[in-house]
């Protein structure tokens, strides 16, 4: 047994208050087991044979390490150590070089050495040899919450050395000598700390029943006695036969019977009948990993697991209805978990029917098995898979009276739709709903792709079910695990429409038609229910016909408005556009050219494009054109934007070889340019 120092929130700040805890702990718990001398060897030899540096220091001897500690004796001997305060070490040596002590044993072997008052004493300290800094440095750089060097008397929020029990020990008392929480007259060790542990059974060990009990008893495995039976090392379960040739060391069977030939008898064998040599676990089946029969922590092998679904990081696998072992849906399915890109990974293809050699473990709730060190192809196949399990939301939600059952088990599902799509960006996932239950759709075996949306709706869903972060969620294997149902609403636009009172009755906006698009071709015909937020733009119902994916909405223009909102509902879903209502004789006032600049070639010609603010009247909208300097090329004079349109293209033909010239386009009294520069590079 060696003593060390901890970090102050649960150890002794130095040795000797790690000294001073042990030595009390000794006295009023242990009976005064360790004398004084084994106490003082727990910081000295023992400390150097535990860290295996006791061929050189650990003890005062020719052609040892000078690493030495002097404390005063005061007429003591080992005691002298365990009682000693900060004040009453006199010096201390690393290397046969002298670091710290008192001031005048210090000043006889080191110059450069800082003073120090330690409870009363001078004290010299040398830092300066060693980290180049003063005291004063070090603490200044260490800064004012430290926590300082020595203490005089006990340290300011020390740990307790007091062994802490539940509420109901008291500790020390009258009754209970040791406070172990055993009464004197039914303590075995009525000095002694023993408090009956977990793995006791209820019971204070008392390992041969002699009534003395086995923390106090000089031989606990010898009744009655001070001479304890010798055990021979090379034998240690005392069978005669040899620990290097006993297939059992620590179970005595002189008939050393094997029945699997592993190298493990049969009585010290899990599996005596199934051959797992060394580390290698026992065969057992997924519904005794997942029912709990199979201890947690156990190495086994599970044989001819069939593969249904493979993510970045391990795979399920599941009894097949049609194997001989079939016991039922529930416990039939497990996940094994690999880690990212491991070589066991890549023999786990859907379909195949593996071997596999790992540790059952729970992990976040889940039951599963990890540290897998085999999976090997049994038949590649692929072979069909299980036929799902039907189940309800309610069964195998978070919590579910099936939730644990068929963990891992591929599943049918009824119809829901999808009620929140806020963490699919993020995390890959959504949550289906059938208007009473929820449950989380994941994406480690597959994706949506179109993103899902809100209102969203299924016929039909299977998928392999899951727990993760402690939550019941669902693996959709691919698309074909969900069943869509009537097509949602994706859009209703485009944005930036007109319409013209005394033009626009009953027709499309422009100068694109505003639309109602589905997610997929209707499957009927669909009614899609148009709102108008003001009176002055009307709008009627449509219905996208069976087949069909999208239909126009026509509109009526009552009264000019800077904007409409128009609501489009289907089911629960809504989208809004909106739509500007001009007047009658409402014409553009705004124009501008783009590009903005553009290059040319010498003679070349480039297109550029007037657009206007808002479409152009009846007749048209005309937009007169020039260029600077004139002789810079030709363009039209002007150019015509059409009726219920924003833009339209002229051509520029240059004339320049070098430099640069203005277009500008005039609209009553606004104007847009472009600059068109000649370019002459290879380009």
């Amino acid at each position: 047994i060696a003593l060390g120092t901890d970090w102050m929130p649960t150890g002794s700040m130095n040795l000797l208050r790690e000294l001073r805890c042990a030595d009390s702990l000794n006295k009023q718990y242990f009976d005064n087991y360790f004398t004084d001398e084994e106490l003082w060897k727990m910081v000295t030899s023992n400390a150097a044979s535990v860290t295996s540096t006791d061929d050189a220091i650990g003890i005062l001897a020719p052609g040892r390490v000078a690493d030495i500690s002097i404390f005063k004796g005061k007429g003591k001997t080992y005691r002298a150590v365990l009682d000693a305060e900060p004040q009453d070490v006199v010096l201390v040596m690393r290397g046969g070089k002298v670091l710290y002590g008192d001031a005048e044993a210090v000043a006889a072997f080191a110059n450069d050495c800082d003073t120090v008052d330690v409870c009363g004493t001078g004290k010299r300290i040398c830092l300066m040899s060693e980290i180049s800094k003063t005291l004063a440095q070090l603490q200044s750089g260490a800064g004012a919450n430290i926590y300082p060097a020595f203490s005089c008397g006990e340290p300011v929020k020390e740990p307790s050395c007091t062994p802490t029990r539940p509420p109901a020990y008291n500790g020390i008392t009258a009754d209970d000598s040791d406070g172990d929480g055993l009464a004197n007259a039914a303590d075995k060790c009525p000095k002694v700390f023993d408090p009956i542990r977990p793995m006791d059974n209820g019971v204070e060990p008392d390992g041969d029943s002699d009534g003395v009990g086995d923390a106090c008893d000089v031989c606990p495995l010898d009744a009655n006695t001070t001479s304890c039976t010798v055990v021979d090392g090379n034998d240690r379960d005392s069978d005669t036969i040899p620990n290097a040739s006993d297939n059992c060391p620590d179970n005595a069977n002189t008939d050393q019977a094997d029945t699997d030939s592993d190298g493990k008898g049969n009585v010290c064998d899990a599996c005596p009948g199934d051959a797992n040599p060394g580390a290698a676990g026992c065969p057992k089946s997924i519904y005794e990993i997942k029912n709990g029969t199979v201890p947690l922590g156990t190495s086994v092998v599970v044989n001819n697991a069939l593969v249904t679904g493979k993510g970045s990081n391990g795979f399920f696998v599941q009894v097949k209805e049609t194997d001989g072992n079939y016991n039922g849906a529930n416990f039939s399915g497990l996940f094994v978990f690999t880690g990212t890109a491991a070589p066991t990974l890549a023999n786990a293809t859907v379909g195949a029917r593996v071997k596999i050699s790992g540790r059952v473990t729970n992990f976040q709730g889940q039951i599963e098995l990890d540290n897998i060190s085999e999976v090997m192809v049994q038949n590649a196949g692929p072979e069909t898979l299980p036929a799902p399990t039907p189940a309800t939301y309610a069964q195998i939600k978070t919590g579910g009276t099936l939730m644990a059952q068929l963990e891992a088990v591929i599943v049918a599902l009824p119809a829901a739709a999808i009620s929140d799509v806020s963490q699919f960006e993020t995390f890959g996932e959504y949550v289906l709903s059938d208007g009473i239950d929820t449950l989380i759709v994941d994406d480690f075996l597959f994706k949506a792709n179109p993103a899902p949306f809100s209102g969203q709706g299924f016929t039909a869903v299977r998928g392999i079910l899951t727990l993760r972060q402690m939550v019941s969620k669902l693996e959709p294997r691919d698309a074909g695990d969900l069943t869509a149902g009537a097509p949602g609403l994706a859009s209703f636009g485009p944005a930036g429409q007109f319409a013209r009172v005394g033009t626009t009755n009953n027709a499309p906006t422009f100068p694109q038609p505003l639309t109602v698009q589905l997610t997929a071709a209707a499957q009927n015909d669909t009614l899609i229910v148009i709102v108008s937020g003001s009176g002055d733009l009307t709008v009627a119902n449509v219905t996208v016909l069976a087949g069909q994916s999208s239909a126009v909405v026509p509109v009526t223009a009552v009264a000019q408005n800077a904007g409409v909102t128009l609501t489009a509902t289907l089911g629960v879903q809504s989208r809004q556009a909106t739509v500007r209502v001009l007047g009658a004789a409402e014409a553009p006032t705004d124009v501008t050219l783009s590009p903005a600049a553009i290059g040319v070639s010498p003679g070349g010609s480039v297109q550029i494009t007037a657009t206007v603010d808002i479409p152009a009247p009846a007749g048209g909208t005309t937009i007169a054109l020039s260029v600077n300097p004139t002789s810079a090329g030709t363009l039209p004079a002007s150019v015509v934007i059409p009726a219920g349109q924003t833009s339209a293209a002229f051509t520029f033909d240059n004339a320049l070889t070098t430099g640069s010239a203005t277009i500008t386009a005039t609209l009553g009294g606004d104007t847009g340019t472009t600059v068109v520069s000649v370019a002459t590079g290879p380009d």
